[in-house]
């Protein structure tokens, strides 16, 4: 995963736990990780992330309720920047000056690499 070896490099990644069930929820069950795979790489990934605590104070943003934490976390963490594939969050394009992009956007803007 070059976005997230990115995000790494520069230790710009920010969670939550909410954050870290869906994820886990969706490799598990759209993409049949096993325990193992989540464990070696997944796991790994969020070793070192910034862990953000979310309240629930930001609702009513995205049309999935469940994105709002998203929100919430970028906004806790003083992100630059959310990189997603959702097309719940990409549809806002920005939040409170937080850039909404995909990981190809990420990689396209923010990648050294030729």
């Amino acid at each position: 995963m070059l976005t997230v070896d990115l995000g790494v490099l520069e230790g710009k990644i920010a969670t939550c736990d909410g954050i870290e069930s869906e994820v886990r929820r969706i490799l598990t069950k759209k993409f049949a990780w096993t325990p193992t795979r989540l464990a070696n790489n997944f796991d790994i990934l969020i070793l070192n992330a910034l862990k953000v605590p979310v309240t629930g104070a930001i609702q009513g943003v995205c049309r999935d309720p469940k994105d709002d934490m998203v929100l919430e976390c970028a906004v806790n963490a003083d992100a630059d920047v959310i990189v997603t594939g959702d097309k719940d969050l990409l549809v806002l394009e920005s939040y409170r000056n937080i850039r909404v992009i995909t990981g190809r956007q990420y990689l396209d803007e923010y990648s050294t690499a030729p």
